[in-house]
């Protein structure tokens, strides 16, 4: 599998970020993709929402970096979303049971709710 990541990290609102993840959420990737969470958590947003309209892929890692993220977000009062999950996605947050935790929104949802 390729490697080959770009994420960019866009402030539409004042306290709300939104980090697009455009490429495979892995192993390979995790460290560079943390980085800019971090930073983004760094900022005190009251929301930050994950695109993932251009995630193709991801692992057990990633999953795990959700996870982590989701549980920061909890601690820091920080609204954490998820934006734009493809099929494949969506299914592997589903068996690894953790759709009741992950506030999931289509693009649409995001919109109206956030933009």
């Amino acid at each position: 599998m390729s490697s080959e990541i770009e994420i960019i990290v866009d402030e539409p609102k004042q306290g709300l970020l939104i980090v697009t993840v455009k490429g495979q959420y892995c192993l390979e990737t995790l460290e560079l993709i943390e980085h800019h969470l971090s930073g983004a958590f760094s900022t005190n947003p009251h929301t930050l929402a994950i695109n993932c309209s251009e995630t193709t892929y991801i692992d057990s890692t990633g999953l795990g970096s959700l996870v982590k993220f989701y549980n920061a977000s909890l601690k820091g009062n920080v609204k954490f979303i998820l934006v734009d999950l493809n099929k494949e996605i969506l299914r592997i947050i589903e068996i690894a049971g953790l759709v009741k935790f992950f506030d999931i929104q289509t693009r649409g949802q995001f919109g109206e709710n956030y933009l």
